[in-house]
């Protein structure tokens, strides 16, 4: 309405054309007011955005554990799909949590194999510690075999193209030590890929660069139980090595062709008592 027009001019509503008193309901007519309420979000709702971290769109979320959140998400720049790993504490996070997650990267980063999920770039935006690797399509070895045994002949294929990942793994001085049928998943071409390097460590301690120093401390228990060697469970992490980890292959094989893990429980010590006392 102009300065010139007075007060109750008639005006046509924007949305509809119903003519109405400019200065009522702000020139709209009552139906439209009643019908943008109605479509109006709640009070308190988040409205729809899209949510960016740093150079990556964030799209859906894939995975979340205690430490760290998954995101399959666009890298922006390369307009490429990634799934983008971050912490979920930020700032809070505790010196333990970035020192295992950087772990994960390091590991991970220095092994190139058709069967180990790659990473591409590591580093921290707004606080918040973050990796990027490939986006694999696909179920974990957990999920498909969860209750209903695979072929043997499957098995068996899944199993050689892991233990190659692994032994290339051993090869770089990467012990995983946390090999399980979550840490594998299968992708659309139907290969295993393994992922989750956050319990790495190296092989040769004299190097420098030895990974995760404050995680191998005589007594803690770290992994998966049902699937870890006696030595592990047992908390003697200075006797673990490449035989750790071939004991793992041998519990995921297992888990294939039974639909189960070599050793269940209800409680945690109870596991551990099995694995260093009895046979699956």
């Amino acid at each position: 309405m102009s300065a010139s027009e007075p007060a109750g001019h008639p005006v046509a509503c924007p949305h509809c054309g119903t003519p109405v008193s400019a200065d009522l309901l702000a020139g709209l007519c009552p139906h439209c007011v009643a019908r943008l309420a109605l479509a109006a979000p709640a009070a308190g709702a988040d409205p729809p955005r899209v949510r960016y971290f740093g150079d990556y769109e964030l799209l859906d979320e894939i995975g979340r554990g205690g430490m760290g959140v998954v995101f399959k998400a666009r890298q922006v720049s390369l307009n490429r799909l990634v799934a983008v790993k971050m912490l979920l504490h930020g700032d809070f996070s505790t010196e333990e949590f970035v020192r295992r997650f950087h772990t994960e990267a390091e590991a991970a980063a220095s092994l190139q194999h058709p069967n180990i999920v790659a990473i591409h770039e590591v580093g921290v935006h707004e606080g918040r510690h973050y990796f990027s690797m490939d986006f694999v399509e696909g179920q974990t070895l957990s999920a498909l075999a969860d209750g209903q045994p695979l072929s043997a002949d499957r098995a068996a294929r899944y199993l050689q193209a892991i233990a190659g990942a692994v032994h290339h793994a051993h090869q770089h001085g990467v012990l995983h030590r946390d090999l399980k049928p979550a840490n594998i998943i299968i992708d659309a071409r139907d290969q295993p890929r393994i992922t989750d390097f956050g319990l790495a460590k190296r092989l040769d301690r004299d190097s420098p660069s030895t990974l995760n120093p404050q995680l191998t401390c005589s007594g803690q228990v770290l992994g998966a139980p049902g699937y870890m060697p006696p030595e592990q469970a047992a908390g003697k992490h200075a006797e673990t090595g490449v035989p750790s980890d071939v004991y793992a292959l041998g519990a995921i094989l297992y888990h294939l062709l039974t639909g189960r893990p070599p050793f269940l429980s209800e409680t945690l010590h109870e596991i551990l008592r099995q694995v260093q006392t009895e046979s699956p």
